[in-house]
């Protein structure tokens, strides 16, 4: 009998580290989200989108304001392929942004990967991810030119605050 509840009580506490540990760990999560976010939003970032946007428009080259916003977006992608971001909490942020500024700076990237194959690699690797999410939930996954160019004028019309 005594072995039983020594069983009993070994099981209860690992399930309880376990419970812990989930708990933490997505505390940890939502607290690297929260970062990423408030950076995202800060006056700089959005100063940077704003100019990325216009020069996007405008068809103006080089854009190095894309490759911030670009650079941005990989921060987030290295988070969830080292594992400190799930996949589905990175979509729930930043899906929006990381599709649209990815087809909308094709070209940029393209000419970029010339000088530099490896270019965004990461940055492309979470966006199959996020694409494989949006199939699962029947989700489009094109865009219309439109759609673009109507992102990127709502970005252009960012101001430094919210």
């Amino acid at each position: 009998m005594s072995v039983f509840i020594g069983l009993v009580s070994v099981a209860v506490a690992v399930a309880a580290l376990w419970l812990e540990t989930k708990r933490s760990r997505l505390a940890t999560q939502a607290d690297i989200l929260m970062r990423l976010d408030d950076r995202f939003t800060s006056p700089t970032l959005r100063r940077l989108r704003r100019a990325a946007s216009t020069k996007l428009l405008a068809g103006d080259a080089p854009n190095l304001e894309l490759h911030e916003v670009l650079d941005f977006l990989c921060n987030v992608a290295y988070m969830v392929n080292e594992g400190a971001l799930e996949t589905r909490l990175a979509f729930s942020a930043f899906e929006y942004w990381t599709r649209r500024y990815w087809y909308a700076g094709q070209s940029a990237i393209a000419q970029e990967r010339e000088l530099d194959p490896g270019s965004w690699d990461s940055l492309e690797r979470l966006l199959r991810k996020f694409e494989r999410i949006r199939s699962r939930r029947r989700l489009e996954n094109q865009f219309r030119p439109e759609e673009i160019e109507h992102f990127l004028q709502e970005e252009t019309r960012l101001l430094d605050t919210l």
